[in-house]
């Protein structure tokens, strides 16, 4: 049996989670060392010993004075706070990783083909690891924090659409649980819609295309969704008590 393509967009940020805000004078790299002083310590130790850096500047990094810093090292730094702030850069790192989990093994039921962002931040791009993925990028419209799924619809390749929230970080059993659900759609053509627990959700892409013929439109709300397509006579699954595949830091889950 040939693997399920999988199309995966990036969605707004869940409404219980804390964006941080900058303290006067902070930068990214001044609140998000505040919020996780044991990681941020931690990180410049494991600096210290793969660069081989001297007491002082040790002590300035770990100061967030980073001006003047070694360039292969600042890129390190970049990437360390771009992985601890609730962003798009850490949603497409780990899409990355379960791309290259799945590609491990030839026989796998599913190839994830496909990454839909709604935006980008400078140099995000290059910082990635190797780039066997398309990407599509939509803007957002009229400052909106979610993609309406009728703009993103036209866009997808995949038999499933994966929608899946900013900032999220995935689980060693995401993979595992993502491909579970999938081969269960797979099986029983009339399961278009699964719930992973919380926030991402699963779509049979056809589904969402004959919604769009019966209604006209796809609602943005995920359960307005569900709705329509129990009218049409098919069927979700999944309850809110599951364990979510989107996972934050308790730092920024007030939920």
């Amino acid at each position: 049996m040939s693997a399920a393509t999988l199309s995966a967009v990036i969605m707004g940020m869940p409404a219980n989670i804390q964006i941080p805000s900058l303290r006067d004078g902070e930068t990214r790299l001044h609140s998000v060392a505040r919020i996780f002083p044991d990681d941020w310590n931690n990180f410049v130790d494991n600096l210290k010993n793969d660069f081989n850096l001297a007491g002082y500047v040790v002590t300035r990094i770990k100061g967030c004075s980073v001006k003047d810093i070694d360039p292969q090292v600042k890129q390190e730094i970049d990437r360390w706070v771009k992985f601890h702030y609730p962003n798009c850069f850490r949603t497409l790192h780990g899409l990355f990783e379960l791309k290259e989990e799945y590609a491990k093994d030839p026989a796998d039921a599913v190839d994830l083909i496909q990454v839909i962002v709604p935006s980008l931040e400078e140099n995000d791009p290059p910082a990635m690891p190797d780039q066997k993925l398309e990407f599509d990028i939509v803007p957002l419209n009229d400052g909106m924090q979610e993609l309406d799924l009728n703009q993103v619809k036209p866009l997808v390749k995949g038999k499933y659409l994966w929608c899946v929230n900013r900032g999220s970080r995935f689980s060693v059993l995401t993979g595992m649980i993502l491909k579970e659900m999938i081969m269960e759609m797979d099986s029983y053509a009339r399961i278009v819609q699964f719930f992973d627990g919380r926030t991402s959700v699963l779509y049979r892409t056809s589904a969402l295309a004959e919604m769009q013929m019966e209604f006209g439109d796809i609602p943005k709300d995920h359960e307005e969704i569900a709705k329509n397509l129990s009218f049409m006579g098919f069927y979700s699954r999944g309850e809110k008590s599951y364990s979510s595949l989107c996972m934050f830091e308790e730092e920024y889950d007030k939920g």
